[in-house]
């Protein structure tokens, strides 16, 4: 039978993160989004190719008739013709200020449900491989937030040793 063990890391008195896990833990990975870079980054967007590459396809889709053939992908619905002249309302001008409009959203979203918090981006079963998680990034490939989508703007907080949760009887 499989032991499964609670583990929890603290930091400054708090707890961060809790793991139920058979493997053996002794060390935590904790860091914290900097939430001015991604204030800056947000209130700061730019619209990228991306960004116009998607106004052009809109375009595209708003000059369509109703029942068009599109390839093998069946008919333009008049449901998605009106989407796509809503989105594309205002020209460029108008979509990417409803892109970075979206971003700044994204942004006081996550400020409100406490993003910015410190948390466990990595649990490891030796120092040295704590360390090695915080140096090498490798906690970017298990934790979307950790550097992977925003580089730079995310904090190692600390590497902590982990405490066993007592089994309640």
């Amino acid at each position: 039978m499989i032991k499964v063990t609670t583990y929890e890391a603290y930091h400054d008195g708090k707890l961060v993160g809790t793991r139920e896990s058979w493997r053996v833990y002794s060390h935590a990975v904790i860091v914290q989004d900097d939430i001015e870079k991604h204030r800056a980054w947000a209130y700061g967007y730019q619209p990228s190719k991306t960004d116009r590459s998607n106004f052009d396809y809109y375009n595209e889709v708003a000059a369509k008739r109703i029942g068009e053939p599109r390839g093998v992908f069946g008919r333009y619905t008049e449901q998605e013709i009106a989407e796509a002249k809503a989105k594309i309302a205002g020209g460029w001008e108008g979509f990417a200020a409803r892109v970075r409009q979206s971003h700044i959203d994204h942004f006081d979203e996550r400020v409100g449900k406490g993003a910015f918090e410190p948390y466990v981006a990595a649990w490891a079963g030796r120092l040295d491989l704590a360390e090695k998680a915080a140096r090498s990034n490798q906690a970017a490939r298990r934790n979307q937030y950790f550097g992977a989508y925003y580089p730079g703007h995310t904090n190692l907080i600390a590497i902590v040793p982990i405490v066993i949760r007592a089994k309640k009887e």
